[in-house]
């Protein structure tokens, strides 16, 4: 071909011969800088070219006759491989590729061709090219990621789009704010998004196969003792031992629990359960080795041992990930939404699951973060509603009561906060409702958000004598297991700051919410203390709430009460 017939200023850089490199590479890019060289390693070389860039000029005629005639006197007997970009509205053809050597590995992009480039080529310039119809789309499902290849760039756009997300508060960031958890480059979701994935192909009428390189490394003989499960229930392991992913959502006092052993009965495999507090440590072990009869090992709280069956503390994994000796099949989550989204996203993907579960009441999160948990659990599972439990008789209707609380008026939250904890009035009306009744025979527990806080409300019931006991973060595992004990005794009332979730005191029938707390999470979690049905026979839990009138606690006593009865559906 007469190449210097083209205009270029670097018309000397696409003097190469057939016998350098295989195949002549000659780009045709813009109007005046025709001759840009492109060069690819992995493939020798490769001939590409895109006439619509060169429309409506005196080079088009030209540029579609050289790129015909190249294409078959230069690679006479090898494969001709069209491939392009088809995600514009006006289907551009981006790329034609030629594979000079048989043999050769394809780069990266040159997998990516598309019958529908074939098909146009041949439509608008005149080409007689054989349509190599599409292969299909290709999941790849490992442990902890999905990988997806084979889709044009809409597609990949299409997944990028619904596995994002944009901080609540980036209004006041640097930047749009928003996350993607979609690696384009690469290909690649979080194991969490493989239904999601998988549902945009079908909307999109992609086909796929999914290739599934997840085993069961450690199979388990389990027994199953003194635990029969309920319809729900068996609907839930069902449902996670068929998908093999879920964020499970059930009220507090549902049986989160039982659900998560059923799950590893179901499934005859070594687990793995992450727990945020020490107490959930021992409570989980307690009930797995009653009801499975197998030893479970501790990593938390000072123990280091790990068994078939392990629960630990996310704090003490995260911080010494080297504690984890033993792959395992089976990984749940216990309280998911408490742990701090960032942290589980770094750590879930060192653990090689087979399966992946996370336990809620309250799936969602009030930095709006709760995508970074789905991502790497499954999509979100009801296993029943608050309202359906309440109905069918599982868990108990609560009262609904309020005191008067603290005037305290700031422009600074905080500072109105801790007015409203040293109120002297609305202290003294808790202690005495409290008093009231204990007297009635109510079990009463006292939520306090600071140790002062706590620490005046225990002085003065003291100063009363009435038997009470405060605990909160420093005290140790066996003064809490002690007091919790007393407690169930009767005659006593408890104050904490650290029953918000994972305590199981079913004899509990009555809460008084002395702390001012914007979080519903933890409002929900408290409440679901009280909801269980009572051993004494109580059946009429009572929760008590304060209504504060500051500029910031009387908005958010209003919205404490319109979702607490929206929830319950009072």
């Amino acid at each position: 071909r007469d190449l210097h017939s083209f205009p270029t200023r670097r018309s000397s850089d696409l003097i190469f011969t057939k016998e350098q490199f295989g195949v002549m590479t000659l780009y045709l890019k813009s109007y005046d800088k025709i001759g840009n060289m492109r060069w690819n390693s992995e493939a020798k070389a490769y001939l590409t070219c895109d006439p619509q860039d060169l429309e409506n000029t005196p080079y088009h005629s030209q540029a579609i006759d050289w790129l015909k005639n190249s294409i078959f006197a230069s690679v006479q007997d090898s494969t001709i491989y069209v491939f392009g970009s088809t995600f514009k509205v006006k289907d551009e053809i981006k790329d034609i590729g030629v594979r000079g050597f048989v043999n050769q590995p394809f780069a990266y992009w040159q997998t990516k061709y598309s019958s529908r480039v074939a098909k146009k080529l041949n439509e608008r310039f005149g080409f007689n090219l054989e349509i190599i119809e599409d292969d299909k789309a290709k999941i790849r499902v490992t442990n902890s990621k999905v990988f997806v290849s084979n889709i044009d760039k809409n597609i990949s756009w299409k997944i990028s789009q619904a596995l994002s997300y944009q901080d609540i508060n980036a209004q006041w960031m640097i930047g749009s704010g928003m996350y993607y958890l979609f690696n384009y480059k690469e290909g690649s979701a979080p194991i969490g998004f493989l239904q999601t994935i998988m549902n945009i192909l079908n909307e999109n009428e992609v086909a796929f196969e999914v290739v599934d390189e997840r085993f069961v490394k450690n199979p388990l003989a389990l027994e199953w003792n003194g635990v029969t499960l309920r319809d729900y229930q068996v609907n839930t392991v069902n449902h996670c031992a068929d998908k093999t992913l879920a964020f499970v959502s059930s009220p507090t006092g549902t049986g989160k629990t039982e659900i998560g052993m059923g799950i590893i009965h179901k499934l005859q495999a070594s687990a793995l359960i992450l727990v945020h507090k020490k107490e959930l440590l021992y409570q989980w072990k307690e009930r797995i080795e009653k009801t499975l009869n197998v030893n479970v090992g501790l990593i938390g709280d000072g123990l280091r041992e790990e068994g078939d069956i392990t629960v630990a503390t996310i704090q003490t994994i995260y911080n010494n990930f080297g504690l984890i000796k033993k792959d395992y099949d089976i990984f749940i989550v216990d309280e998911a939404h408490h742990i701090s989204a960032d942290t589980f996203y770094g750590l879930s993907p060192k653990i090689n699951a087979r399966y992946r579960f996370g336990l809620s009441a309250t799936p969602f999160r009030e930095d709006g973060h709760e995508m970074k948990l789905f991502a790497h659990l499954g999509e979100l599972y009801q296993s029943i509603t608050p309202r359906e439990a309440i109905a069918r008789g599982f868990l108990l209707k609560p009262i609904f009561e309020v005191i008067k609380g603290s005037n305290a008026y700031h422009r600074k939250w905080q500072t109105e906060v801790a007015q409203t904890s040293n109120d002297p009035r609305v202290n003294a009306t808790i202690v005495e409702r409290a008093i009231e009744l204990l007297n009635e025979g109510r079990y009463i527990y006292i939520d306090v958000r600071t140790i002062e806080h706590g620490k005046i409300l225990n002085k003065m019931f003291k100063e009363k004598n009435i038997p009470s006991d405060f605990i909160y973060g420093q005290a140790s595992t066996e003064k809490r297991l002690s007091v919790l004990e007393e407690f169930s005794k009767g005659g006593r009332i408890l104050i904490s700051t650290l029953l918000k979730e994972g305590v199981d005191l079913p004899i509990m029938d009555t809460i008084i919410l002395g702390g001012v707390a914007n979080s519903m999470i933890e409002n929900l979690q408290k409440i679901g203390r009280v909801l269980r049905n009572k051993p004494t026979g109580q059946d009429k839990p009572l929760v008590i709430d304060r209504q504060d009138y500051g500029k910031h606690t009387s908005k958010w006593f209003a919205r404490r009460q319109r979702l607490l009865h929206k929830y319950y559906n009072e």
